[in-house]
This record gives structure tokens, sequence and C-alpha cells, in this order.
């Protein structure tokens, strides 16, 4: 049995974590989790958009960003893009688990491959995942709005906030699979 482990990518500092942390999402158990640095750059290309047709801008959300954190960790350990995972706490669990304070909500999910970026499995440390964050953005974005769902969610005049993550699998099976979730408020 394989051993499974993960690296936290933070705003400012890089750490070895040896799980998911159900009430804090730092970490999983074989994945490398995004910062703070992709929650701006993917709420900055959402903004620009929302600003294009008129609606005013989401304002970023430290307790959303843990939800997707939480949920872009639970894609990555069980290799699916799914916005409800069995045998894992739902929606509405991972916003009380991060104790956001929402009426209404919605959850944007993608997965995406290194290979996108030029990179390869074995290219992943925690200044490239860093450096990726923009770039993973940038990706994101256009890909959602040419969703009509995913672009209801993002125009919806209801959500006034956002947080959003990404994880990167490190670890075979799938080493090198993206998946991005933001969760909006309202």
């Amino acid at each position: 049995m394989a051993t499974r482990r993960a690296m936290l990518v933070g705003a400012t500092a890089f750490a070895l974590v040896p799980r998911l942390d159900a009430a804090t999402a730092t970490a999983t158990e074989d994945a490398l989790l995004s910062g703070d640095a992709f929650d701006a750059a993917l709420l900055a290309g959402i903004n620009a958009e929302r600003a294009a047709r008129g609606l005013k801008p989401l304002g970023g959300d430290a307790r959303l960003a843990v939800a997707a954190r939480h949920q872009a960790g639970l894609m990555a350990n069980a290799r699916l893009m799914e916005h409800e995972i069995a045998g894992t706490p739902g929606f509405g669990t991972r916003l009380r688990q991060a104790r956001a304070r929402v009426r209404t909500a919605g959850e944007n999910i993608l997965r995406d491959n290194l290979s996108r970026y030029g990179l390869g499995c074995a290219a992943v440390s925690a200044d490239i995942a860093a450096r990726l964050s923009g770039q993973v953005a940038t990706v994101s974005v256009p890909r959602w709005i040419g969703s009509p769902k995913h672009f209801d969610n993002i125009m919806n005049p209801r959500f006034r906030r956002a947080g959003a993550a990404f994880a990167v699998v490190v670890a075979e099976p799938g080493c090198g699979q993206i998946y991005v979730a933001q969760v909006f408020g309202g």
C-alpha cells in the first residue's frame, strides 16, 4: 500500500501535511492545494466578466475559500469531478464546517491536467504550484463562462462573495490531475 502525503500551498509558506482536516480543509492525503494567490486571481477574472455585464463585483470570502479547498481536496483524493462524492461531506455540510454564513450558495467545479501547462507529474513542487495559480485561473474562467450552468452561477446577482481553490494530484493513480472549485455565497 502506497504512503499518501500532501503538500499545502498557502500564500507564503509550504508544509508537508498528513491528511485533510474537515474543519479547516488545509490539506489532502495526496494532493497539492492552492492558496490565496489562486483565489485572488480567479476572483479577478470572474469580476472582470461580471463587470462587462454590468454586475457588481464579488468580494473574497475566506470561509467560502475553505469550503472550496475542502471540495478541491475531496475531488483530488477521490479522483472524481463531482459536487457530491459518496462517503464525504455534502455541499451544505462543507459550508457549515467552514462556518460560511450564506442564505444562498452555489459551486463551480472543473478538472484539468498539468499537461495543458507543459508540466508532468514529476515537475510538481510547491513553487511550481504557486506559479501555476494565475494560469489555472486564466484557463478556468473562460471554460466556466462557456458553460450555461457555470455561467449562471458566475452571473447570479444574489451571489455577493466567493472563494476558490484547486488541488493537484501528486501521487498515482491520476498524478497531474487538477481539480478546481469555486464556492459562491449570498
